[in-house]
């Protein structure tokens, strides 16, 4: 038996999660795998983890998807270099010049490129609301000077304004930025210095002296309600080469500009990349280094109080292949991390139709938050792409299940696990855990931090989370899972015949120490005690204490608690002994080597050698009298392996004048059958035809009990309540299988019913039958629709009705 421990922490990949099973996902996460065994750790990496790999595990966000790039013309190849949005439509200026014009209510894009002949990029964009103006600027064509213009309302009429960019002396416009009543944009002058200037509808004026910004680092711009704010990166001469890089923040209020940043806080000893824009409440300032390894951070900005809120982020990584993009609205945030669009909860965004591209290696221009609404721009595998994703807020659920996480290797089979996890779970939200040990054939649920046992057997170990919530404003949170698992050989002859091997030499092992312990003290160990378990701790003690052995030998499936242990007797003085191991593989002829019978002198505690006791000793007379073995019970006869590892038990049922006919009963929980291979006897290998020619089981009973029950098409029990509903449904009592107490511990118990021919379903809960009123507390009590039995009227109307399930 095996115990590893795998821990499933900060995934490698973050994209979409959907509603049920249903993922997009273009690479796949890594785990590292920690496999713990006596005098080693042994940490390796492996890929093919999860259908989808978020660092943080949370519902996400619903979205219909709308595509608005197949709509756009004249683009070609180029990127999308700026979005702008106003009440009625969506401007997208590409980075050859292009111009479209999109209906918001259409989704129908207009080349408006001819309005912009002198356009060689388009760089920013900006919509004056006052005015009803769009601005669109970036490089002309011709001269050094920068290219900008304005176009009405619809995009149908445009002026040329280059000859006032010229004036503010600028040879491009990279950034654009307008609120209530005027524009900030952001250019460049010759090949370094950056500057600002402020455009009211009619003119363009430099206003970079009046908070010195004159750098040539990076800048960014955003606009909120009546308020625009600036971002700057300069270097300071006064601090040497440590630390020279320091980002400004100011802010345009009632036509002055505000100083709004801590130099101190804000200093980087490289030189970032920053982004800054307002989320619907409040500013947010991002910075990623230009460097690897450059650590990301993130800070809101209240009047001149920063507070860095980094650690929400975790999605957010050092690998970004672009500036953090981040843009908020109606209360929520969204931002672009690693590889996914994420919320402000962390959750990813679930897409009930069309595919949002992976991000992957994507370079994303631009990123805005609408109301409802969040459009997205950029460069996909060479060609641009605009989707815009309408929100619907948060789904009260959704399951995330992996890949193979765990093999049990050839010849071995999941038999027990512990499921422990990490995370943040609020009041109102639940997650429920589910392992399957046959690569997603059957999911059991598991309840956190206690053990059970597989009642399906398999190799392939997989991982479902099913996450819900009662509030749309709240997710539960999955940061890491461990899971703790036991794997076992599965049970065959070639298996049976090596534990045995191994039990025999075992016995030769220790007689040998007997006789070295002889030879030395003149007697063999003398042991006393009722448990055979006790008797050979006893041996053992002696044995070791006197350096005969290292150590003792130990059963291949050593049960304390039963009667799989090595067993010694020693005779009054420590004249004789006998030593006995049970063998598992009936009808050996390695019987036929050793002592059958009882010992005759002294048998203290019923000492017996008979068959499948194996037995090696000296100085006892052991009786050989031939024992009668006792009668098979009708109804059991051997056990049945098929090709695909099921264990069937094949049973006779009938007898007297009735024909004996055969039934099959499938064995669901490995872990019993090394007990009925004591009760039946060896397994055998079968074919599959031949097992399904033996009908099913349906109908079983303890030896010394009445109470019958039913086994149901997905192996569950369920206790018929009555004799009339016994003869309800045509039973005949010589379909009744005895079964071994641990046979029938062996099969769940069959809870969920339905009328035939109705489609309520009903949880059974000490002997009342309770609604399950809606899908929702069906998945949340982690039920499967599987398991839903069918039931006539007769034992329907046999369960008093109690309450709904809540």
């Amino acid at each position: 038996m095996i115990k590893i421990s795998k821990r499933f922490g900060i995934l490698s990949t973050g994209f979409f999660l959907a509603i049920p099973l249903l993922v997009y996902a273009v690479e796949t996460g890594k785990v590292l795998e920690n496999f713990s065994a006596p005098g080693r750790l042994d940490e390796r990496a492996t890929s093919a983890f999860l259908d989808t790999a978020v660092k943080q595990v949370s519902l996400p966000l619903r979205a219909t998807v709308r595509d608005l790039g197949v709509g756009l013309q004249g683009l070609g190849r180029s990127e999308i270099g700026a979005v702008a949005v106003s009440a009625d439509y969506i401007m997208v200026g590409g980075s050859n010049g292009a111009l479209n014009i999109i209906s918001r209510g259409t989704g129908t894009a207009q080349n408006i490129s001819a309005l912009i002949a002198n356009a060689r990029r388009v760089r920013g964009i900006g919509f004056l609301e006052s005015q009803g103006l769009w601005v669109v600027a970036g490089e002309a064509k011709t001269g050094t000077g920068a290219m900008f213009y304005t176009l009405d309302r619809a995009g149908t009429v445009a002026r040329d304004l280059q000859s006032s960019a010229k004036a503010a002396d600028l040879d491009r416009i990279d950034q654009v930025a307008c609120g209530a009543d005027t524009c900030v944009l952001i250019g460049v002058k010759g090949s370094s210095s950056k500057q600002a200037v402020r455009f009211d509808g009619s003119a363009l004026v430099n206003i970079t002296g009046t908070f010195a910004l004159n750098t040539a680092g990076p800048w960014a711009v955003s606009s909120g309600p009546g308020d625009i704010a600036l971002a700057g990166v300069f270097k300071d001469p006064t601090v040497g080469a440590r630390e020279p890089f320091i980002i400004r923040v100011y802010r345009l209020r009632a036509g002055s500009w505000q100083k709004i940043t801590s130099d101190e806080l804000l200093r980087s000893a490289q030189e970032p990349r920053i982004n800054l824009n307002f989320t619907g409440s409040q500013w947010v300032l991002a910075r990623r280094g230009s460097g690897a390894g450059f650590p990301f951070r993130m800070w809101t900005i209240d009047e001149t109080r920063f507070s860095e809120i980094t650690p929400r982020f975790g999605n957010i990584g050092a690998r970004l292949t672009f500036d953090p993009l981040f843009a908020g609205g109606a209360g929520n945030f969204y931002y672009i991390g690693g590889q996914g669009l994420f919320t402000d909860l962390g959750g990813a965004l679930e897409l009930s139709n069309g595919r949002l591209p992976a991000l992957a290696g994507v370079k994303v221009n631009a990123l805005l938050a609408l109301e409802g609404r969040i459009l997205i721009a950029g460069l996909v595998r060479g060609a641009p792409q605009l989707l815009e994703l309408d929100l619907q807020g948060f789904v009260p659920s959704a399951t995330l299940t992996t890949k193979k996480i765990a093999s049990a290797g050839s010849g071995k089979y999941f038999k027990k696990a512990t499921v422990r996890s990490e995370g943040v779970f609020p009041s109102g939200t639940g997650v429920l855990y589910a392992l399957s040990p046959d690569g997603g054939a059957h999911f059991e649920q598991f309840e956190p931090d206690r053990a059970r046992e597989f009642t399906s057997q398999g190799e392939e170990l997989r991982l479902q989370l099913t996450l819900s919530t009662a509030d749309s404003q709240l997710t539960p949170s999955v940061k890491s899972v461990t899971i703790e698992f036991e794997k076992d050989e599965v049970e065959t002859a070639a298996t049976l015949r090596k534990h045995d091997d191994r039990r025999i030499a075992d016995l030769k092992n220790i007689a040998r120490a007997l006789d070295q312990f002889k030879k030395d003290r003149r007697v063999y160990p003398i042991v006393d005690g009722n448990r055979p378990a006790v008797r050979y701790d006893q041996l053992s003690a002696l044995l070791k204490e006197g350096k005969y052995l290292a150590a003792m030998p130990t059963d291949p499936e050593e049960n304390r608690e039963a009667d799989q242990v090595y067993d010694y007797i020693s005779a009054t003085g420590g004249s004789a002994y006998v030593l006995r191991a049970r063998l598992e593989e009936s009808g050996s002829k390695r019987f036929e080597k050793d002592a059958d019978g009882q010992p005759v002198e002294p048998n203290l505690f019923d000492y017996s050698c008979d068959d499948p006791w194996y037995c090696e000793g000296k100085g006892f007379t052991v009786s050989t009298a031939p024992v009668e073995a006792p009668p098979i019970p009708r109804g059991i006869e051997e056990l049945w392996r098929t090709e695909d590892g099921r264990v069937y038990r094949v049973a006779t049922i009938g007898g007297g004048a009735t024909p004996v006919e055969r039934r099959r009963l499938y064995i669901p929980r490995p872990s019993v059958l090394r007990k009925l291979i004591r009760f039946y006897g060896n397994m055998r290998q079968v074919g599959k035809a031949q097992i399904e020619q033996v009908p099913r089981a349906k109908l079983v009973k303890l030896a010394d009990k009445d109470d019958l029950y039913y086994i149901t098409e997905t192996f569950l029990k369920r206790r018929l309540p009555s004799r009339a509903v016994f003869d309800s449904y045509g039973n005949s009592p010589r379909e009744i299988v005895t079964v071994k107490q641990e046979e029938l511990e062996a099969y769940g118990d069959s809870r969920l019913i339905r009328l035939t021919g109705d489609q309520k379903i009903w949880y059974l809960e000490n002997g009342v039958r309770r609604w399950i009123p809606n899908p929702t507390v069906f998945r949340e009590r982690g039920f499967n629709w599987k398991e839903v039995a069918p039931v006539n009227f007769a034992e329907y109307n046999s369960y008093p009705e109690g309450p709904p399930l809540p």
